[in-house]
């Protein structure tokens, strides 16, 4: 017992004597100096939770919109006023918890002492705690106040956020990405991702699928035919009309058949015909974005003359281009007897370019040798049979694409697409024709896969510009921005521009990864030294992190709006497409 007391004495004196010493006989004594201790501290400690609440909200909410740091609510922030509330609040709360813990402590030590002197001590302890947190509040503000006038000094690009993309969430058109996202209004779409970069699984997929509730009708150049193979049955599930057009054969079931000259079989517009037939020409002796040499323009010219006296003046003979084809290597004699036909038809056109031909033969065979030889090049592609027999006539009307309920994909085998890009020219600019024609109310999009093999397409760049508000969609997809140059020459970055969405994945070249790190922009970088900001600039995302990010991600900018990217997420790994997707016949897990 001796040792314990020994234990607890210091300087000599027991704990149990201290006590003694210090003890009020007045009970009341230590909740007086309680209170007094509280009123002493409200003021420091409330303003600190206030301007520690300040502090957190502004950065959370006025600091990434570029608001100064001024203390008063101008009616638009009362979060600000909110947070400083909570923020005496939870200090004070701390400042209870501490005092509970510690009450028998101060009891034992300050029971008997008289507070006159500790409250003299804490009213300067406050005074000097008041300034101090004043003081540091201040520079704060000032810290703050140079980090927003440098915070955009070299740019203020930043990726977009949900906030940015809200109104795209869980809504029904094409496919952006994300799983969820998609974009409702009236715009095109252009997607560049290089080789096996996975632009069918990730974006084509989902959205023929029906992952973001697309409703209208879908014109798909299919290379291979995966298109068709997948999502063809989820098609006719959803009551959609399915056509495939598959010339080679490459789908397993029965083939569409379709004539492109059904646009202009039985015109009695003599304006639209020349139009019409004008650009069929144009699709079998394609223009270069460079300009027009003579001998294709002139081999446009006999195609266009033949082509409008095979609608025009022979009813009974087939109306197909593989009579086309089959006129212009009539043997010579046969040949000469149809110009004479043709040069006395009732239809001037005719006869004026029957004429012109006729001269042409006349007044120089080298010069009409070109020609011929020009037109009988360009119309090669027409010697398969298998094309023929497809171009024969039409088991479908093309117009159907403007009811909304129709999905077409046009099929092409990939050692086909070179030698017979006139024929998808054919397809899909005489489908683009009818449905402009027909004006409708219902949304159709216009889904190019593998665009650049069409080569330059006017009538692509046309729809890109105006065609939006004719509810039609056009979705070319390019391997690289290359392609689109050399196609489109020094507009090729306006005619992306014209696209409302704009995707890339699987980036490996020079030219569109730099595009991609000029369109994202720069942003400031702030750095501190001494408490002091300073700026730099920085891109957004440099080319090299473009070609690897985009790897895993697709790069995705839309409207204005800033740039984001999302996963790359396939349709066979969605769980609301399990049970809608067909196996693909070319690709082997």
């Amino acid at each position: 017992m001796q040792n314990d007391s020994k234990a607890t004495r210091v300087f000599g004196v027991s704990r149990e004597e201290i006590k003694a010493l210090v003890k009020s006989t007045n009970s009341e004594t230590f909740t007086k100096w309680l209170l007094h201790l509280m009123g002493i501290f409200l003021t420091p400690i409330t303003l600190m939770g206030m301007l520690g609440g300040y502090r957190y909200s502004f950065k959370r909410i006025g600091f990434p919109k570029g608001e100064k740091p001024i203390l008063h609510d101008d009616g638009d922030r009362p979060i600000y006023t909110f947070a400083m509330i909570a923020g005496a609040v939870a200090v004070w709360a701390v400042i209870g918890v501490a005092f509970y813990f510690a009450s028998d402590f101060m009891k034992s030590y300050f029971g008997r002492r008289d507070y006159i002197l500790p409250t003299v001590f804490f009213i300067g302890f406050n005074l000097m705690v008041s300034i101090v947190i004043m003081r540091n509040f201040q520079k704060w503000q000032a810290m703050m106040n140079q980090t927003l006038t440098v915070q955009t000094q070299f740019g203020s690009a930043a990726w977009g956020n949900f906030n940015d993309f809200s109104d795209l969430h869980k809504r029904n058109g094409i496919y952006v990405g994300g799983g969820d996202f998609a974009y409702s209004k009236h715009g095109h779409c252009i997607t560049v991702g290089g080789a096996r970069s996975g632009k069918l699984t990730t974006l084509i997929g989902p959205y023929i699928l029906g992952r973001s509730n697309y409703s209208g009708s879908m014109f798909c150049v299919d290379i291979k035919g995966e298109l068709a193979a997948i999502s063809a049955r989820y098609q006719r599930k959803i009551g959609n009309k399915v056509l495939i057009l598959d010339p080679w054969g490459v789908n397993p079931g029965k083939s569409s058949c379709y004539n492109p000259l059904d646009l202009v079989s039985g015109e009695t517009n003599p304006d639209a015909l020349i139009d019409n037939v004008s650009v069929i020409a144009e699709m079998i002796v394609p223009k270069s974005n460079k300009g027009d040499d003579y001998w294709n323009s002139r081999a446009r010219s006999v195609i266009s003359t033949f082509l409008i006296h095979l609608v025009t003046s022979e009813p009974k003979a087939p109306h197909t281009l593989g009579e086309l084809w089959r006129r212009l290597r009539l043997p010579e004699n046969e040949f000469m007897d149809l110009l004479s036909s043709m040069a006395a038809s009732e239809n001037e056109i005719v006869a004026a370019g029957a004429n012109e031909i006729v001269y042409l033969i006349e007044a120089s065979e080298k010069a009409w040798g070109s020609i011929l030889s020009t037109a009988l090049d360009k119309t090669d592609f027409l010697k398969s049979p298998a094309l023929r027999k497809s171009l024969e006539s039409s088991t479908f009307d093309i117009k159907e694409l403007s009811d909304g309920k129709t999905t077409l994909y046009v099929i092409i085998p990939p050692d086909q697409l070179e030698a017979q890009s006139q024929w998808l020219r054919l397809v899909f600019t005489t489908a683009l024709r009818a449905v402009i024609r027909a004006r409708t109310n219902k949304r159709i999009t216009f889904l190019i896969d593998e665009c650049a093999a069409l080569g330059y397409l006017p009538e692509l760049k046309t729809a890109f510009a105006t065609y939006a508000g004719y509810n039609v969609t056009m979705w070319p997809i390019f391997q690289d921005l290359s392609q689109v140059k050399s196609l489109y020459g020094d507009a090729w970055e306006t005619f992306i521009s014209n696209a409302t969405v704009r995707q890339f994945l699987g980036i490996n070249d020079e030219l569109t990864s730099a595009y991609l790190e000029r369109q994202m922009g720069v942003k400031t970088v702030v750095t501190y030294d001494d408490g002091k900001p300073s700026a730099s600039a920085r891109p957004l995302a440099t080319a090299d992190e473009i070609r690897r990010g985009s790897k895993d991600n697709i790069f995705v900018f839309v409207e204005q709006r800033p740039p984001t990217y999302f996963p790359k997420q396939p349709y066979y790994e969605m769980p609301e497409l399990y049970d809608r997707h067909d196996a693909n016949p070319f690709y082997n897990a």
